[in-house]
């Protein structure tokens, strides 16, 4: 398909697949009573401005050096071969763009880039050319560099920075369930590995690169669909690789899959402007991990108000890179006022990596609480970003957006509370304007509901109390919904009703309106709502909460916790893993409704309870076919396998033989690698058979020839024929012999001397339903005698030989 102007596309949920471009828009998360005490870094690299302009395409970067970090960097791009790719059927070369520190000590940490999808090649108009490999004439579009300005930025902090190219899987990963998540995750290992070799025995690979470094310490950013790739290499590692993954960074990434990362900490910097992933779909990889239960590392979302999709990477960006790029954000309901500049969104994102790497690959504890929302960052864009984070040192005491059913709800709410799903928490029916709430099915959990006029109260009594130790915070991941601001007391109570400890609630909705799928609405977006527990709880209980209105008030809580220090910041223990079927699953369709059990390894060990769900289509209301449904079962610890309920619908009636997508998820020590699979139902009823009376027809002078095609047996395919005139030797009738009704029904628009098969086109004929017959006729202008007529028969949706049909007039 050719592109007038170069897209991104990245997308949205897995059931809507490919976005066009809806618009989007800015909001800014609100994160109150952020407090905490300074701790000496175990190392403070020196902060970093980012490097505006294009990328430098220079060896050393000496004389274009303008950050402020310790160290002068070097810059270097390897090629060493190519790598097969098993989900494109293709090679992608192993191919990178080094930065790295010049005279750094030690082996230093890694930063490892994926860009996402955008255009790969471009011709001199720079428009988009979307042949792979690039034809004659047109350049490749070198995306794996649109991130030098970063990799500068860090590098000259003392790490050793990658970017990776994948342009052959961008180029070829539209049809592909999970748009190129398992395949980037293979091209991305391929480097890890050949980096893995440069550093052991670096002459082997002809290795360019002067300084030392550490795989053991890698931090992996993504870009997009980037992102999603990053976060499927992380599963897909191990732990015989030469390489840990310590932290995960995504920038505006999709998430076609669900996937998520539980065991390894992870940021995701969400772009209020995004005119491509509008749903902000990034916040999953920061809620999926609250399903996952104790031991989950801790995850945040970075909030970037007035940013772009396309902004981060230079390439994507307009002016500075080999393509047109685009600004995705140009909307009306994301004015100027409200964007920041492509300069500060790349400054922002410098920032945060830094403050990122220090947290993962450092364990600073200041970078750690910058990422908790405790503190500000120290460098440009700060003011742009919000954190709202979850996991990590925390302990649970509601979870409801975690919750698969009402059953799995604990806790039991007071007053005025009541549990919503996720249909009924969101404010509005367009979907994409609740990054929390994208689905309308049970993947999407619940969460607390407080409508309360002024004076009301609602809460929750939580399922068991939890001691409290000094120095402890209560966090709740509040969504304030409806126009108005939350205004309201919060009572902390112990297991006996007691009150323990009382903080005002002033929470905004936030921003104004964005622009998303079905127009424009504001964002149902959770604010992080925090306090710091005074001295004189420690000892006791705390056992439920009430929250008072001061004003009409209306909130939705998500989850609740008691945050205790600032650890999480590492990765935990491999989880067990499942995965759809790689292979198609193929089953006959029966001749009634029944169902079969989808048998799924688990791989490791379980350790405690846990649910397993497979997600299939559902009807839903006006033809929406965006719902799911989902069947939910029971694991318990130490199990090595699932079996998974698939639905199939067999009757007695010919059918096509069709595939099913299904989708896998879990909830509890289960993390699922590949989420998507297929089911082939296989129709085994006989196809119908044919009759044509007659095969030879006549008629009179002037006259009408008529087949009818009778089927034998029921069919629920499409039963159409083709009917194709066909040349009938010397006899054969003319077009002008034709009256005008048969003319007209088989497009020929003139009555000439030619004959009839030469200008006709074919027509579609139908079956009547309830006769089940077809009728095909051919007239003749009045006192036309003497010529034959042949046409050809064509069983399009069956496995039936062509038939010829011949007929005489007069």
């Amino acid at each position: 398909m050719s592109r007038a102007l170069p897209v991104s596309h990245d997308g949205a949920t897995m059931s809507s697949f490919i976005r066009k471009h809806p618009r989007a828009g800015s909001f800014g998360a609100a994160l109150l009573l952020a407090t905490g005490s300074a701790t000496a870094p175990v190392f403070t690299p020196t902060s970093a401005q980012a490097v505006s302009g294009t990328a430098a395409r220079t060896t050393n970067d000496q004389s274009a050096q303008t950050n402020a970090g310790t160290y002068k960097t070097r810059s270097f791009d390897y090629q060493h071969g190519s790598v097969f790719v098993p989900q494109i059927k293709k090679n992608n070369v192993i191919r990178g763009h080094v930065v790295e520190p010049v005279g750094a000590p030690g082996n230093r940490p890694v930063i490892f880039f994926l860009h996402g999808f955008f255009d790969t090649c471009t011709n001199a108009a720079k428009e988009s050319v979307s042949e792979w490999p690039c034809p004659q004439g047109a350049r490749e579009v070198p995306n794996y560099r649109g991130y030098d300005y970063a990799q500068k930025a860090l590098a000259a902090q003392g790490y050793y920075t990658v970017s990776i190219d994948a342009n052959a899987v961008t180029a070829n990963d539209q049809e592909l369930p999970d748009k190129g998540a398992a395949a980037r995750s293979v091209v991305a290992r391929a480097n890890l590995k050949l980096l893995a070799t440069a550093a052991s025995s670096p002459s082997s690979v002809s290795w360019q690169g002067k300084t030392a470094f550490d795989l053991k310490k890698t931090m992996l950013i993504g870009h997009s669909r980037g992102g999603e790739g990053v976060g499927r290499t992380a599963l897909d590692s191990t732990t015989n690789d030469p390489w840990r993954v310590a932290g995960v960074l995504t920038l505006a990434p999709t998430n076609f899959g669900r996937i998520s990362t539980p065991n390894v900490p992870s940021v995701s910097m969400l772009p209020t402007c995004d005119g491509d992933v509008t749903g902000l779909e990034g916040q999953i990889y920061t809620d999926a991990p609250g399903r996952y239960g104790a031991g989950a590392a801790f995850h945040s979302s970075l909030v970037l108000t007035g940013g772009v999709h396309n902004f981060f990477n230079t390439e994507w960006t307009p002016g500075l890179g080999v393509a047109a790029g685009l600004d995705d954000g140009t909307r009306a309901a994301c004015p100027a006022k409200t964007r920041i500049s492509a300069k500060q969104q790349r400054d922002a994102f410098v920032t945060y990596a830094g403050e990122t790497a220090r947290a993962f690959l450092l364990g600073d504890r200041n970078a750690q609480q910058v990422l908790d929302g405790r503190k500000t960052a120290k460098g440009a864009g700060a003011n742009s970003v919000t954190a709202l984070p979850l996991g990590g040192n925390r302990i649970t005491v509601m979870n409801a957006l975690g919750a698969t059913s009402t059953k799995g709800l604990t806790g039991t709410p007071t007053d005025r509370a009541t549990w919503c799903t996720a249909e009924k928490c969101r404010t509005d029916s367009d979907r994409s304007a609740s990054p929390h709430w994208l689905d309308n099915d049970s993947r999407n959990g619940f969460a607390l509901h407080m409508p309360l006029d002024q004076g009301q109260a609602g809460g929750i009594k939580f399922a068991a109390p939890t001691p409290l130790q000094r120095g402890d915070s209560f966090e709740a991941r509040i969504v304030v919904r409806g126009p108005k601001a939350a205004r309201m007391k919060a009572t902390l109570l112990d297991a006996q009703g007691k009150e323990l400890h009382t903080a005002p609630v002033n929470l905004s909705r936030l921003g104004g309106k964005e622009p998303t799928d079905q127009g424009s609405h504001v964002r149902d977006l959770a604010q992080l709502w925090r306090v710091d527990l005074p001295d004189g709880v420690q000892g006791k209980t705390l056992g439920g909460i009430r929250f008072t209105a001061s004003s009409a008030s209306d909130i939705a809580v998500l989850d609740m916790s008691i945050a205790r220090g600032q650890g999480g910041m590492t990765a935990t223990p491999p989880p067990a893993i499942i995965e759809a079927p790689t292979k198609v699953v193929r089953v006959n369709e029966g001749n009634k409704r029944h169902q079969i059990n989808v048998t799924l390894p688990i791989q490791g060990r379980v350790t405690a309870p846990a649910q397993v769900g497979i997600v299939t289509d559902a009807a839903g209301k006006d033809g929406d076919k965006d719902l799911s449904n989902v069947s939910w079962v029971q694991v318990k610890p130490g199990q090595q396998s699932v079996n998974l309920p698939f639905t199939v619908e067999g009757n007695t009636v010919d059918d096509e033989t069709v595939r099913k997508q299904i989708g896998i998820e879990t909830r509890g020590p289960i993390v699922v690698r590949n989420p998507i699979g297929l089911v082939e139902v296989v129709d085994d009823d006989p196809d119908p058979t044919f009759s044509v009376i007659p095969e030879q027809a006549t008629a009179k002078a002037g006259g009408v020839l008529e087949w009818k095609i009778k089927m034998n047996g029921s069919t629920n395919r499409s039963s159409g024929l083709v009917v194709q005139p066909e040349p009938a030797g010397a006899k054969e009738i003319l077009s002008k012999e034709l009256n005008e009704a048969t003319r007209k029904a088989f497009g020929i628009e003139k009555a000439t001397g030619d004959v009839f098969s030469k200008n006709a086109q074919s027509i579609d004929v139908k079956f009547d339903k309830k006769t089940q017959t077809a009728t095909v006729r051919v007239a003749a202008a009045p006192g036309v005698a003497g010529r034959e007529v042949k046409l050809k028969l064509s069983f399009t949706a069956f496995n039936v030989p062509d038939k010829i049909l011949t007929g005489k007039i007069g």
